[in-house]
């Protein structure tokens, strides 16, 4: 395909929302023959977005996961603070 061609569609996919353009890829259904070098750039646009937001997702959940045990070690020591003191009191007092 010209690079004329792969901005032309590429701006009528983005021109659209995410959804909308993944189902007309899928069916076929943006005017290109099954087969054609622009229904296949169609779907390698699809592929690359595909992969992008599912970065994106596991990017995000990575945050949450490492936040989340950030939180749950704060939380066991506030439970243990008592007991950290007394051995931290122990150690510095250690003579």
């Amino acid at each position: 395909l010209r690079n004329k061609t792969k901005e032309r569609i590429i701006k009528l996919l983005e021109s659209m929302p995410f959804e909308e353009a993944r189902s007309k890829i899928l069916h076929v259904d943006l005017g290109f023959d099954e087969n054609s070098l622009s229904q296949n750039f169609c779907l390698s646009w699809l592929k690359h977005k595909e992969s992008s937001r599912r970065d994106k997702r596991e990017s995000l959940t990575l945050r949450i996961a490492i936040w989340a045990s950030i939180i749950a070690i704060v939380a066991i020591i506030v439970a243990n603070k008592d007991e950290l003191f007394r051995i931290i009191f122990t150690i510095i007092n250690y003579r």
